[in-house]
């Protein structure tokens, strides 16, 4: 947007430039951001926790990330249909190189999955996964859907009961793989 002002006497003052992005759908996460910003490319969120929360009680559905680790501290539940795509580059909002990575803290519950998919849907594209601090399966899903695009499982602890509980539920792998550490050394 463009603007400037005129007086009385016909003098116009310097225009004043101001850029800005009307995104009614996009919700933006970097591992250099802030919970406290507001979601949008300029000031993106720092954990999918908040960026989930604003979904499921927004209008705003798709969650972008950025590459980088993120460490999961609590459970996510997801209530309405959602879509996640990682590997965006740190510094600008196109498909980078990197790697897009969700991993549980080690303080984490180890009795709860990472994620609840309640009568909803989530797509999950473009992201790595590994279950090394949980028992319970990473995903569980009561009368949903989930679809993995482009998504890798990292399977680390003999310990975990597998990837995913299914109740009633639907799930589809697109271009996906699940790798098996040594569990035995």
């Amino acid at each position: 947007v463009e603007s400037y002002l005129i007086d009385s006497a016909g003098n116009q003052s310097e225009n004043n430039i101001v850029d800005f992005t009307i995104d009614k759908a996009n919700i933006f996460v970097s591992i250099k951001g802030k919970d406290s910003n507001k979601g949008s490319q300029l000031h993106p969120f720092k954990t999918i926790e908040r960026a989930i929360e604003y979904a499921n009680n927004s209008n705003r559905k798709i969650i972008n990330l950025t590459e980088g680790e993120f460490i999961i501290r609590n459970l996510l539940e997801i209530t309405d249909e959602i879509t996640i795509i990682g590997g965006y580059n740190l510094n600008k909002w196109i498909k980078g190189r990197g790697e897009t990575i969700i991993a549980v803290s080690k303080n984490y519950s180890i009795s709860n999955p990472l994620f609840i998919v309640k009568s909803s849907k989530i797509t999950l594209e473009n992201i790595s996964f590994s279950n090394s601090n949980l028992y319970h399966p990473l995903f569980t899903l009561i009368d949903g859907n989930i679809i993995f695009n482009n998504t890798n499982f990292l399977h680390n602890n003999k310990f975990a009961s597998g990837f995913l509980e299914l109740n009633k539920s639907e799930i589809s792998l697109n271009n996906s793989e699940l790798f098996f550490e040594d569990l035995n050394g």
